[in-house]
């Protein structure tokens, strides 16, 4: 990812083959250093 930081996500929640649902995400890569980065990171995911 350092080298190409285009990146995409996929989450699939599938119950059946007729009931089923997908979320994509996608952006920039950043790889984050140090404590309060991290936190900043974090809070903003929701985590």
């Amino acid at each position: 990812m350092r080298e190409n930081p285009q990146v995409w996500f996929e989450v699939d929640d599938i119950k059946t083959m007729t009931n089923w649902q997908s979320v994509i995400a996608w952006g920039r890569f950043k790889e984050i250093s140090g404590l309060e980065e991290k936190t900043t990171g974090l809070t903003k995911a929701g985590g």
